[in-house]
């Protein structure tokens, strides 16, 4: 008799850890956006306002405040989620996506009149590795909205914007962007004034 009882537990128990311990659905991660910020760059090291760059070591760092969230689902009232052997995160981006991405200047630069929007193929974007150290490989602004619309293991908040080409102009620079969202939210930031030679 209690060998039967015991064995009876055993089986619920079994049944509820395979049952009811498993994740049915994986925990969505979503991103909103909350600010946007622009700082011009010698490489990595950000610059004081009127500071002159080389064309070389020029980089804009664009870095975006977000907040994190989550759809969480309770498998189960008997069992902690906690315990659960299947539950993956998925990281699915931003909660509203970025419909249009502006970058602009306070002089003629790269072709284009001073205020007016630059052409996304006049600049590459690119992350560094969390540890690594190193860069990523340089991807389009097209590619970057895409990572950041849809989400992946790429997905992360602070960008370097590299020009793609020669910056030729004698004066100050300020450069700016403007992120629009499908919602029509949209977040605008400057760089400070620098001298790119």
């Amino acid at each position: 008799m209690i060998r039967k009882v015991f064995s009876l537990f055993i089986g619920i128990a079994v049944l509820q850890w395979l049952l009811a311990a498993c994740c049915t659905e994986p925990n969505v991660i979503q991103h909103r956006i909350t600010n946007a910020r622009l700082a011009a760059c010698n490489n990595q090291t950000e610059l004081l306002d009127s500071a002159i760059v080389s064309q070389e070591d020029f980089r804009l760092l664009l870095t975006l405040g977000e907040e994190s969230f989550a759809q969480r689902f309770r498998p189960s009232d008997f069992i902690s989620s906690a315990y659960a052997t299947t539950c993956e995160d998925e990281f699915a981006g931003l909660q509203t996506d970025i419909s249009k991405f502006y970058i602009t200047c306070n002089e003629e630069v790269l072709e284009t009149p001073p205020l007016q929007a630059i052409d996304h193929s006049k600049f590459s974007m690119y992350s560094y590795n969390y540890g690594a150290g190193s860069p990523n490989d340089p991807i389009s602004i097209t590619e970057w909205i895409y990572i950041m619309n849809n989400g992946g293991y790429e997905m992360t908040f602070d960008w370097y914007l590299k020009a793609n080409e020669a910056i030729v102009s004698s004066e100050f620079l300020s450069f700016a962007v403007k992120i629009e969202l499908a919602d029509s939210t949209f977040f605008i930031a400057g760089s400070e004034p620098i001298q790119v030679k």
